[in-house]
């Protein structure tokens, strides 16, 4: 046996149609009746039992997708934070190519790490340590000191 939904739909619509349309005008019984046998005979115990099997199954495939899709949600979550800390890496290693192609002469930038510490130490082409407070991600910093060191080259040549 197929429960057709529309088609039970429909009649429960007809039947409270027919409800409204003559409550105040009298008791058309004999419409009235016809609508809630229509009802009553679509709606058997066999198809009550199928359309809530239906609503179930329903149910549960609506429960599997959002697990699949809260799922999909974290895995995407995770690739993107990855793919933060690679661009991350990839910026600071961009940098570092920069600062072997373009720094002046002797001119040098050190990166000294330690446990919880990092910085930039910038030394000009007399070995002197040069002023530099870098600040932000260290690929910024090395990208500011290799600015500095080629700011300062080109004072100290002029």
């Amino acid at each position: 046996m197929t429960v057709d939904i529309e088609k039970l739909e429909a009649l429960a619509e007809d039947a409270i149609d027919q409800a409204k349309r003559w409550k105040d005008a009298g008791e058309p019984w004999p419409i009235w009746n016809k609508c809630l046998l229509e009802m009553q005979a679509a709606t058997n115990p066999a198809a009550v039992l199928e359309m809530t099997q239906t609503i179930r199954d329903l149910q549960s495939s609506v429960q599997g997708l959002n697990t699949g899709y809260e799922a999909y949600e974290r895995v995407n979550a995770e690739l993107r934070a990855e793919r933060k800390a690679l661009r991350k890496d990839a910026s600071l290693h961009s940098q570092l190519q920069r600062a072997a192609e373009v720094l002046p002469g002797a001119w040098s930038v050190e990166i000294v790490v330690e446990h919880h510490a990092g910085w930039i130490d910038v030394f000009d082409d007399g070995g002197n340590k040069v002023m530099f407070d870098g600040e932000g991600h260290l690929a910024d910093q090395v990208s500011d000191a290799i600015d500095l060191a080629l700011t300062l080259s080109k004072e100290d040549s002029q």
